[in-house]
Protein backbone atom coordinates (compact mmCIF):
# COMPACT_ATOMS: atom_id res chain seq x y z
CA UNK A 1 0.00 0.00 0.00
CA UNK A 2 1.55 3.71 -0.83
CA UNK A 3 1.67 5.95 2.41
CA UNK A 4 -0.69 8.41 2.08
CA UNK A 5 -3.26 5.32 1.95
CA UNK A 6 -2.11 3.99 4.95
CA UNK A 7 -2.10 7.19 6.93
CA UNK A 8 -5.54 7.96 5.26
CA UNK A 9 -6.75 4.66 6.97
CA UNK A 10 -5.11 5.34 10.60
CA UNK A 11 -6.71 8.96 10.47
CA UNK A 12 -10.06 7.07 9.71
CA UNK A 13 -9.30 5.28 13.10
CA UNK A 14 -8.06 7.99 15.14
CA UNK A 15 -10.82 9.30 16.89
CA UNK A 16 -11.17 6.39 19.42
CA UNK A 17 -7.71 6.61 20.56
CA UNK A 18 -7.42 7.81 24.59
CA UNK A 19 -5.41 10.63 24.93
CA UNK A 20 -3.92 8.61 28.32
CA UNK A 21 -3.33 4.83 28.56
CA UNK A 22 -5.56 3.81 31.36
CA UNK A 23 -6.22 0.85 29.47
CA UNK A 24 -3.74 -1.43 27.85
CA UNK A 25 -3.23 -0.71 24.28
CA UNK A 26 -5.42 2.06 24.17
CA UNK A 27 -3.19 4.95 22.29
CA UNK A 28 -1.65 2.26 19.84
CA UNK A 29 -2.88 1.31 16.76
CA UNK A 30 -3.93 -2.58 17.03
CA UNK A 31 -3.16 -4.38 13.41
CA UNK A 32 -5.02 -7.64 13.44
CA UNK A 33 -5.43 -10.19 10.17
CA UNK A 34 -7.05 -7.76 7.75
CA UNK A 35 -7.83 -4.63 9.86
CA UNK A 36 -6.57 -1.98 11.69
CA UNK A 37 -8.26 -0.97 14.83
CA UNK A 38 -8.38 1.48 17.90
CA UNK A 39 -9.99 1.20 21.49
CA UNK A 40 -10.70 3.82 24.19
CA UNK A 41 -12.86 1.81 26.64
CA UNK A 42 -16.41 3.56 25.31
CA UNK A 43 -15.84 3.23 21.58
CA UNK A 44 -14.08 1.35 19.26
CA UNK A 45 -13.39 1.98 15.40
CA UNK A 46 -11.81 -0.86 12.96
CA UNK A 47 -10.77 -0.68 9.07
CA UNK A 48 -9.93 -3.10 6.66
CA UNK A 49 -6.00 -2.48 5.86
CA UNK A 50 -4.10 -5.13 3.49
CA UNK A 51 -0.91 -4.76 5.75
CA UNK A 52 0.94 -8.32 7.10
CA UNK A 53 1.75 -7.08 10.52
CA UNK A 54 0.36 -8.07 13.63
CA UNK A 55 0.15 -6.31 16.96
CA UNK A 56 -0.01 -3.04 18.81
CA UNK A 57 2.15 0.07 17.79
CA UNK A 58 2.08 3.42 19.46
CA UNK A 59 -0.04 5.37 17.61
CA UNK A 60 1.34 8.89 17.97
CA UNK A 61 4.70 7.82 16.61
CA UNK A 62 3.59 6.06 13.45
CA UNK A 63 1.20 8.52 12.31
CA UNK A 64 3.94 10.92 12.81
CA UNK A 65 6.21 9.83 10.63
CA UNK A 66 4.05 8.31 8.01
CA UNK A 67 2.87 12.24 8.09
CA UNK A 68 6.02 13.59 7.58
CA UNK A 69 7.49 11.30 5.34
CA UNK A 70 7.72 12.68 1.29
CA UNK A 71 7.76 9.68 -0.60
CA UNK A 72 4.58 7.54 -0.96
CA UNK A 73 6.38 4.43 -1.87
CA UNK A 74 7.04 2.35 1.09
CA UNK A 75 7.68 -0.88 2.99
CA UNK A 76 6.88 -2.51 5.96
CA UNK A 77 8.02 -5.48 7.81
CA UNK A 78 8.05 -6.74 11.01
CA UNK A 79 9.90 -8.83 13.69
CA UNK A 80 9.50 -10.05 17.13
CA UNK A 81 9.90 -6.59 18.72
CA UNK A 82 9.52 -3.66 15.83
CA UNK A 83 8.14 -3.04 12.46
CA UNK A 84 10.72 -0.84 10.19
CA UNK A 85 9.56 1.60 7.67
CA UNK A 86 11.43 1.60 4.46
CA UNK A 87 11.58 4.07 1.51
CA UNK A 88 14.31 5.20 -1.50
CA UNK A 89 16.79 6.66 1.08
CA UNK A 90 15.49 6.45 4.81
CA UNK A 91 14.76 3.53 6.97
CA UNK A 92 13.16 3.51 10.54
CA UNK A 93 11.88 1.28 13.37
CA UNK A 94 9.06 1.24 15.98
CA UNK A 95 8.40 -1.06 19.06
CA UNK A 96 5.47 -3.05 18.33
CA UNK A 97 3.95 -5.37 20.97
CA UNK A 98 3.22 -8.71 18.97
CA UNK A 99 0.66 -10.36 20.91
CA UNK A 100 -1.08 -7.74 21.61
CA UNK A 101 -5.12 -7.83 21.83
CA UNK A 102 -8.26 -5.41 22.64
CA UNK A 103 -8.86 -5.30 26.27
CA UNK A 104 -12.20 -6.75 25.37
CA UNK A 105 -13.71 -9.73 23.13
CA UNK A 106 -16.18 -8.34 20.93
CA UNK A 107 -17.12 -10.97 18.42
CA UNK A 108 -19.27 -9.58 15.22
CA UNK A 109 -21.74 -11.74 13.17
CA UNK A 110 -22.18 -11.85 9.39
CA UNK A 111 -25.69 -10.66 9.60
CA UNK A 112 -25.95 -6.49 9.11
CA UNK A 113 -28.84 -5.24 9.12
CA UNK A 114 -29.71 -1.86 6.91
CA UNK A 115 -29.57 1.89 8.10
CA UNK A 116 -31.80 4.22 7.06
CA UNK A 117 -30.19 6.65 4.10
CA UNK A 118 -31.44 9.79 6.64
CA UNK A 119 -29.92 8.28 9.84
CA UNK A 120 -26.78 10.07 9.76
CA UNK A 121 -28.48 13.11 9.16
CA UNK A 122 -30.84 12.68 11.44
CA UNK A 123 -28.76 11.31 14.43
CA UNK A 124 -26.59 15.03 13.63
CA UNK A 125 -29.47 17.08 13.35
CA UNK A 126 -30.72 15.96 17.17
CA UNK A 127 -27.39 15.93 18.15
CA UNK A 128 -27.90 20.17 19.68
CA UNK A 129 -30.75 19.16 22.24
CA UNK A 130 -28.94 16.05 24.06
CA UNK A 131 -28.06 17.13 27.27
CA UNK A 132 -24.12 16.94 28.78
CA UNK A 133 -24.76 16.55 31.85
CA UNK A 134 -24.09 13.28 33.07
CA UNK A 135 -25.65 13.25 36.31
CA UNK A 136 -29.02 12.26 34.26
CA UNK A 137 -27.13 9.68 31.84
CA UNK A 138 -30.55 9.00 29.61
CA UNK A 139 -30.32 12.55 28.38
CA UNK A 140 -26.69 12.57 26.94
CA UNK A 141 -27.86 10.05 24.10
CA UNK A 142 -29.55 10.72 20.88
CA UNK A 143 -32.92 8.30 20.33
CA UNK A 144 -32.92 6.60 17.14
CA UNK A 145 -36.78 4.91 16.99
CA UNK A 146 -39.11 3.99 14.55
CA UNK A 147 -39.88 6.45 11.97
CA UNK A 148 -37.59 8.94 13.84
CA UNK A 149 -34.67 10.25 15.94
CA UNK A 150 -35.18 12.46 18.58
CA UNK A 151 -33.14 13.98 21.73
CA UNK A 152 -33.81 16.75 24.61
CA UNK A 153 -32.38 18.02 27.70
CA UNK A 154 -35.12 18.61 29.56
CA UNK A 155 -35.39 22.71 28.35
CA UNK A 156 -35.37 21.68 24.63
CA UNK A 157 -36.49 18.53 22.41
CA UNK A 158 -36.13 17.54 18.75
CA UNK A 159 -37.41 15.13 16.78
CA UNK A 160 -36.65 14.68 13.05
CA UNK A 161 -38.95 12.55 10.89
CA UNK A 162 -37.82 9.51 8.33
CA UNK A 163 -40.32 7.19 7.65
CA UNK A 164 -37.30 4.35 6.44
CA UNK A 165 -35.70 4.70 10.37
CA UNK A 166 -36.53 0.63 11.47
CA UNK A 167 -33.76 0.88 14.37
CA UNK A 168 -34.07 1.51 18.38
CA UNK A 169 -30.75 2.27 19.26
CA UNK A 170 -29.38 4.83 21.89
CA UNK A 171 -26.45 6.60 20.90
CA UNK A 172 -24.39 8.41 23.68
CA UNK A 173 -23.54 12.12 22.24
CA UNK A 174 -19.81 12.18 22.04
CA UNK A 175 -19.96 8.57 19.79
CA UNK A 176 -22.94 10.25 17.86
CA UNK A 177 -20.92 13.74 16.84
CA UNK A 178 -18.13 10.99 15.54
CA UNK A 179 -20.32 8.10 14.12
CA UNK A 180 -22.20 10.66 11.75
CA UNK A 181 -18.29 11.48 9.85
CA UNK A 182 -18.75 7.58 8.41
CA UNK A 183 -22.04 7.51 6.83
CA UNK A 184 -22.91 4.18 8.27
CA UNK A 185 -25.27 1.99 6.20
CA UNK A 186 -25.48 -1.01 8.35
CA UNK A 187 -25.74 -2.44 11.90
CA UNK A 188 -25.85 -5.36 14.74
CA UNK A 189 -25.84 -5.18 17.95
CA UNK A 190 -23.83 -7.64 20.88
CA UNK A 191 -24.25 -7.32 24.49
CA UNK A 192 -23.71 -3.82 25.49
CA UNK A 193 -22.54 -2.60 22.28
CA UNK A 194 -23.77 -1.37 18.78
CA UNK A 195 -21.83 -1.99 15.72
CA UNK A 196 -22.36 0.46 12.82
CA UNK A 197 -20.35 -0.22 9.09
CA UNK A 198 -20.39 1.85 6.04
CA UNK A 199 -19.83 1.14 2.52
CA UNK A 200 -16.02 1.17 2.94
CA UNK A 201 -16.03 -1.38 5.38
CA UNK A 202 -15.37 0.76 8.63
CA UNK A 203 -16.71 -0.78 11.48
CA UNK A 204 -17.53 2.08 14.40
CA UNK A 205 -18.98 0.51 17.85
CA UNK A 206 -19.62 1.88 21.20
CA UNK A 207 -20.97 1.21 24.38
CA UNK A 208 -24.88 1.53 24.97
CA UNK A 209 -25.40 2.65 28.65
CA UNK A 210 -29.33 3.17 28.54
CA UNK A 211 -31.45 0.62 28.01
CA UNK A 212 -34.67 2.88 28.09
CA UNK A 213 -34.96 6.74 26.41
CA UNK A 214 -38.22 8.63 28.13
CA UNK A 215 -41.07 9.20 25.77
CA UNK A 216 -41.02 12.89 24.00
CA UNK A 217 -44.19 12.94 23.10
CA UNK A 218 -46.33 14.57 25.53
CA UNK A 219 -43.19 17.54 25.63
CA UNK A 220 -43.64 17.43 21.76
CA UNK A 221 -47.62 18.79 22.56
CA UNK A 222 -48.66 21.82 22.64
CA UNK A 223 -52.18 23.59 24.44
CA UNK A 224 -54.04 26.49 22.46
CA UNK A 225 -50.77 27.52 20.37
CA UNK A 226 -50.49 30.78 18.65
CA UNK A 227 -48.57 31.69 15.41
CA UNK A 228 -45.37 34.37 16.10
CA UNK A 229 -43.25 35.28 13.13
CA UNK A 230 -39.46 35.88 13.40
CA UNK A 231 -38.05 39.38 11.67
CA UNK A 232 -36.72 38.77 8.02
CA UNK A 233 -33.20 40.08 9.30
CA UNK A 234 -33.17 37.97 12.12
CA UNK A 235 -30.32 35.52 10.28
CA UNK A 236 -27.81 38.74 10.14
CA UNK A 237 -28.85 39.67 13.81
CA UNK A 238 -27.59 36.08 15.35
CA UNK A 239 -24.45 35.75 13.13
CA UNK A 240 -23.51 39.08 14.77
CA UNK A 241 -24.67 37.75 18.00
CA UNK A 242 -22.72 34.53 17.86
CA UNK A 243 -19.21 36.77 17.08
CA UNK A 244 -19.37 37.80 21.27
CA UNK A 245 -21.53 34.64 22.54
CA UNK A 246 -20.07 32.14 25.00
CA UNK A 247 -18.70 29.26 23.80
CA UNK A 248 -19.75 25.59 25.26
CA UNK A 249 -17.63 23.09 26.10
CA UNK A 250 -19.57 21.12 23.43
CA UNK A 251 -18.62 23.73 20.56
CA UNK A 252 -21.91 25.71 20.94
CA UNK A 253 -23.20 29.26 21.13
CA UNK A 254 -26.26 30.16 22.96
CA UNK A 255 -28.61 33.36 22.52
CA UNK A 256 -31.17 35.14 24.43
CA UNK A 257 -33.99 36.08 22.45
CA UNK A 258 -37.21 38.11 24.66
CA UNK A 259 -40.30 39.32 23.19
CA UNK A 260 -41.51 41.79 25.39
CA UNK A 261 -44.84 44.44 24.13
CA UNK A 262 -44.49 45.28 20.38
CA UNK A 263 -40.07 44.54 20.59
CA UNK A 264 -38.05 41.67 20.16
CA UNK A 265 -34.02 41.50 21.80
CA UNK A 266 -31.66 39.50 20.49
CA UNK A 267 -28.94 39.11 23.36
CA UNK A 268 -25.42 37.42 23.61
CA UNK A 269 -22.34 37.51 26.21
CA UNK A 270 -19.11 36.36 26.04
CA UNK A 271 -16.02 36.17 27.98
CA UNK A 272 -14.53 39.48 26.34
CA UNK A 273 -17.82 41.16 25.20
CA UNK A 274 -21.69 41.15 24.76
CA UNK A 275 -23.96 42.10 21.79
CA UNK A 276 -27.92 43.17 21.54
CA UNK A 277 -29.77 44.24 18.89
CA UNK A 278 -33.78 45.19 18.87
CA UNK A 279 -36.76 44.72 16.38
CA UNK A 280 -40.09 46.58 16.26
CA UNK A 281 -42.88 44.00 15.92
CA UNK A 282 -46.06 44.43 13.85
CA UNK A 283 -47.98 42.97 16.83
CA UNK A 284 -47.60 41.94 20.61
CA UNK A 285 -46.87 38.35 21.57
CA UNK A 286 -46.62 38.82 25.52
CA UNK A 287 -43.74 38.82 27.77
CA UNK A 288 -41.42 35.56 26.35
CA UNK A 289 -37.87 35.17 27.17
CA UNK A 290 -35.63 31.64 25.77
CA UNK A 291 -31.97 30.58 25.03
CA UNK A 292 -31.87 28.71 21.95
CA UNK A 293 -28.57 27.28 20.01
CA UNK A 294 -27.60 29.81 17.37
CA UNK A 295 -26.48 27.79 14.43
CA UNK A 296 -29.55 25.53 14.68
CA UNK A 297 -32.12 29.05 15.03
CA UNK A 298 -29.64 29.86 12.03
CA UNK A 299 -30.41 26.22 10.07
CA UNK A 300 -34.41 26.62 10.98
CA UNK A 301 -34.58 30.58 9.90
CA UNK A 302 -33.56 29.20 6.38
CA UNK A 303 -36.13 27.20 6.41
CA UNK A 304 -39.13 28.52 8.13
CA UNK A 305 -39.69 32.19 9.48
CA UNK A 306 -42.81 31.17 11.72
CA UNK A 307 -43.15 29.26 15.31
CA UNK A 308 -46.19 28.16 17.15
CA UNK A 309 -45.90 29.58 20.92
CA UNK A 310 -47.77 28.49 24.03
CA UNK A 311 -47.88 29.52 27.45
CA UNK A 312 -44.34 27.45 28.09
CA UNK A 313 -43.11 26.54 24.59
CA UNK A 314 -42.03 27.41 21.48
CA UNK A 315 -41.92 24.42 18.40
CA UNK A 316 -40.87 24.58 15.34
CA UNK A 317 -42.52 22.53 12.44
CA UNK A 318 -40.56 21.98 9.53
CA UNK A 319 -41.44 19.26 6.52
CA UNK A 320 -39.60 16.78 8.29
CA UNK A 321 -38.41 18.23 11.49
CA UNK A 322 -40.27 19.41 15.27
CA UNK A 323 -38.08 21.74 17.32
CA UNK A 324 -39.48 22.78 21.30
CA UNK A 325 -37.93 25.13 23.25
CA UNK A 326 -39.09 25.42 27.03
CA UNK A 327 -39.66 28.96 28.29
CA UNK A 328 -37.98 30.94 30.74
CA UNK A 329 -41.49 32.67 31.27
CA UNK A 330 -44.32 35.01 29.97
Amino acid sequence: MKRQEILDILKAVKPALASKENLEHTTSFIFQKGSVCTYNDEVMISHPIDIKIKGAVPAKELYSLLSNLESDKIKIKQDDKEITIEGDNFKAGINIIKDAKLPISIKLGDKWNKLSKQFSEGVGFCLFSASSDYSNLKFTHVHAGKGFTESTNNYRATRFLAKDMKVDMLIPVEAGRELIKYEPTHYQTTKGWIHCKNKDGVVFSFRTHVSKYPDLSPILKMTKPMEIKFPSDLLKSLVNAEALCKEEISGDKYVTVIFKGKEMVVRSRGDVGWYKETFSLKKTYGKIEFDINSKSFREILTHLKKASISKNKLRFDGDNFIHIVVLKGK
